[in-house]
């Protein structure tokens, strides 16, 4: 039997979003043959064949940024045409550097793509614990639907436009994390992760105002504030956990070498090297660059690097 609501991705995320949108009807979870899913829950029905796809009518892809343009080749031929794509894949194409719109967009049309995002830690979405999230399309009228159709008792979505902004704050606010967890392993102190975290919102402007998106007012949405928030502030965040490792456990490791220890999954390193691919001054990011290619080889040069470079650009 074919179901309207259809996830992408049997991983934790994908399993929260699943057992969340269960609450209002049965929902298909497709995962890939080799990573099987334990989810116990008779209105979430799991697959690992992707024709069961087929007559979706709201697809939402959960699985990381590096896999959504082999995973958009695969489904497309399966979807019915106007089937809406829900985004919930934070970062970048690394080889590319497009946001996951963009990459989206070459298989799907534009309107029909929206966003999901927001300070959602999936244990606690899993959980039912409440959370309020962001879903954002160029059209209103979209959003204002997928938020009334998936909010839940406990998960409220907040309908916004504004893609471009949303994946900038969805994507660079991991960086951020990974250079606020450095800043917490050096025990640099609260004051300068604070300077963190507004540097790294404006070089987020910044990079917005290069993308053509002038319209700032998602910097108040849950995807915005409330996103950097939760990341940058809470150690459950892998990224934040990165990079307080970086500086202690992994020093003069590149990112290769560390995620050739083990299966180690940092979408903030995702979107380090994508930004490589923009041509685009960020001295922050560059940093964080620098910082996961093991340029520097001591704790205190990479304290004294991250200082000068908050104290130069304020």
């Amino acid at each position: 039997m074919k179901r309207e609501v259809s996830v992408v991705g049997g991983g934790v995320w994908g399993k929260a979003l699943a057992r969340t949108f269960a609450m209002n009807e049965e929902v298909l979870l497709y995962s890939l043959p080799d990573m099987p899913v334990d989810l116990k829950n008779p209105r979430v029905h799991v697959s690992y064949e992707i024709e069961s796809l087929k007559e979706t009518k709201y697809l939402f892809l959960v699985i990381p940024a590096d896999a959504v343009r082999k995973a958009c080749e695969d489904i497309k031929p399966i979807l019915d045409d106007d089937c809406r794509i829900i985004i919930c894949s934070k970062g970048m194409d690394s080889n590319s550097g497009l946001l996951m719109s963009e990459v989206v967009g070459e298989f799907f049309p534009k309107e029909n793509i929206a966003v999901l995002s927001g300070p959602n830690f999936a244990s606690e979405v899993w959980k039912g614990l409440p959370t309020i999230t962001s879903i954002v399309t160029e059209d209103i009228s979209m959003a204002e639907t997928l938020a009334e159709k998936f909010t839940t008792d406990n998960f409220k979505l907040i309908p916004s436009t504004n893609l471009i902004m949303v994946q900038l704050f969805g994507t660079i606010k991991n960086v951020i994390a990974i250079l606020c967890g450095a800043s917490h392993g050096l025990e640099l102190g609260e004051n300068l992760r604070a300077a963190i975290v507004s540097e790294g919102i404006k070089e987020i402007m910044k990079l917005a105002a290069h993308k053509n998106a002038s319209n700032y007012s998602l910097v108040l949405e849950p995807a915005g504030i409330g996103d950097i928030f939760l990341t940058c502030s809470s150690t459950t965040s892998r990224n934040n956990k990165f990079g307080q490792d970086i500086v202690s456990k992994y020093i003069g490791k590149n990112y290769k070498e560390i995620f050739s220890l083990g299966n180690i999954t940092v979408e903030g390193v995702s979107t380090i090297l994508a930004l490589k691919k923009w041509n685009f001054q960020s001295p922050l990011m560059e940093f964080a660059y620098d910082l996961i290619s093991a340029k520097y080889k001591s704790k205190k040069e990479i304290a004294d690097n991250l200082q000068r470079i908050i104290f130069l650009e304020n």
